[in-house]
């Protein structure tokens, strides 16, 4: 089975500790500060920009960091530039 921090969806942050959680302690630290994959699954994505519910997901400013470091960098998403 593949290690969880490979694959860490936004429920980790449903439970306030690792007692709640289906993880041991070490897991449940890692899956908070040592993520490797980040999976935007709730919506709206960090990308959907202008809308009227922003992305509550508490490491989107990571999905901009990276995308910064492509050839993308600087792209931000507008609710007006979707309308056309």
């Amino acid at each position: 089975m593949i290690h969880p921090q490979w694959n860490q969806m936004p429920r980790i942050y449903d439970y306030s500790s690792w007692k709640e959680s289906l993880f041991a302690e070490d897991i449940y630290n890692e899956l908070l500060h040592r993520l490797y994959i980040i999976h935007f699954t709730n919506s709206p994505q960090p990308w959907c920009a202008g809308l009227r519910v922003e992305c509550q997901h508490p490491k989107k400013h990571l999905f901009f960091q990276y995308l910064d470091m492509t050839a993308w960098s600087g792209w931000r998403d507008t609710f007006g530039r979707r309308l056309g």
